[in-house]
């Protein structure tokens, strides 16, 4: 969605294993050359990166978290906007 909507690169963070295969296989599938998928925790990938973005989608995301404040003053720090769902 992301991708079709213009963006130059997505990138995405899925801790579960298999959900990231079929991320992987839809990729593939539907050709998504500006995405790259991750797995592994959001958290550690923002206090490990400095990269920042113009923007953040966390779609399912803070319900899972231990920290969610955490999470979002992270994201905070990396992008001027924020755009979470549940």
């Amino acid at each position: 969605m992301l991708q079709k909507a213009g963006a130059l690169m997505v990138t995405a963070i899925e801790a579960n294993v298999r959900a990231l295969l079929k991320c992987l296989i839809t990729k593939e599938i539907t050709r998504l050359t500006a995405c790259e998928f991750l797995c592994g925790d959001f958290i550690e990938y923002l206090r490990r990166t400095d990269t920042s973005y113009d923007a953040v989608l966390a779609s399912g995301v803070l319900y899972h978290m231990t920290e969610p404040l955490e999470l979002l003053h992270r994201l905070s720090t990396r992008s001027p906007a924020i755009y979470a769902l549940l």
